[in-house]
């Protein structure tokens, strides 16, 4: 049965309340915006109860490299794993070349993007490799043997690059960053803001941290809520039922299960089904559920010691 409901915005602290994360991982020493470092974040989704449904289901691993020079563009190297509630992964792999500006405005980029299943590879026909070059406020893009021109902008960043951006920022009021985006690098979004929101503080293992917030509302995209601590590193990025939660190590991606409950009567013989006498394990061990060769699933439920099928 569903536990209490949420009923607010996610913050930080009602993360931490739903066990999204318990601390931050240490902010290195050394750490500079401005220089090479890896954030690796957990994607983590709400189900709108506060106890119940929620499941970390992705990874996000940005990581990002200084040019030769002061001044000279940077690189991004992006790797993203999600898992849906099939438990089909869509892998994204991008590298992009950005300038050295305030909006880490997009050059040129190299993405693949395919989908996988225990391991193995799935729906070929809707992998994508692509290539773009950022040509004023075009976009030539090479997708295999095709070329193909698209509308892009001046001002143009990515999602991906905002990560990044929004640590180079001040955190003081300021008028707002404005730009448009490439949403996953495919889908333009104009007319986005990032303005800073001002601080707050945050009890981890027993110590009062500040956090400091900015916010992207524009056209086309749900409201982002990014957080970072005093050394300027981004701990969590909100977007409605979605946090990216900066962690130590790549966390598992997987759908969390639920449990449902149904009763039979005392007899371990008596079975639903006269034709499937196996369907139903004596057992209290775990529940087993495979497609066989027709398509259809075949279950193996096991009961508990009140006779209750766990599945």
């Amino acid at each position: 049965m569903a536990g209490k409901r949420v009923g607010y915005p996610l913050t930080p602290e009602l993360l931490k309340q739903m066990n999204a994360f318990t601390d931050f991982p240490a902010t290195p020493e050394d750490f500079s915006p401005t220089g090479n470092w890896v954030n690796l974040y957990k994607v983590w989704t709400c189900h709108g109860y506060l106890d119940d449904g929620n499941e970390t289901n992705g990874f996000l691993r940005i990581e990002r490299l200084s040019g030769a020079q002061p001044g000279d563009p940077f690189k991004l190297i992006i790797d993203q794993e999600i898992v849906d509630d099939e438990g089909i992964i869509n892998v994204i792999h991008a590298e992009l070349e950005c300038m050295n500006d305030q909006l880490a405005t997009l050059i040129k980029w190299d993405i693949s993007s395919r989908f996988t299943e225990n391991e193995q590879p799935l729906l070929p026909d809707c992998d994508i490799v692509e290539t773009c070059v950022k040509n004023g406020a075009q976009l030539e893009i090479q997708r295999g043997e095709k070329t193909l021109s698209a509308e892009g902008a001046d001002n143009l960043t990515a999602d991906w690059c905002v990560f990044e951006l929004v640590q180079r920022l001040a955190f003081q009021a300021a008028p707002p960053l404005t730009f448009a985006t490439l949403e996953g690098l495919s889908l333009l979004k104009k007319e986005q803001a990032l303005s800073y929101c001002g601080a707050d503080s945050i009890d981890l293992s027993g110590v009062t941290k500040p956090l400091y917030c900015f916010q992207q509302i524009g056209s086309g995209v749900l409201p982002y809520e990014y957080w970072l601590d005093e050394n300027h590193r981004l701990m969590t990025a909100i977007t409605m039922s979605r946090a990216y939660v900066l962690v130590a190590s790549k966390p598992t991606t997987e759908v969390d299960p639920e449990t449902y409950f149904e009763t039979f009567d005392d007899d371990p013989e008596t079975r639903p089904f006269e034709d499937e006498p196996d369907w139903v394990n004596q057992s209290t061990d775990t529940s087993d559920f495979n497609y066989n060769t027709n398509g259809w699933l075949d279950a193996g439920i096991a009961r508990d010691e009140v006779n209750r099928a766990l599945y």
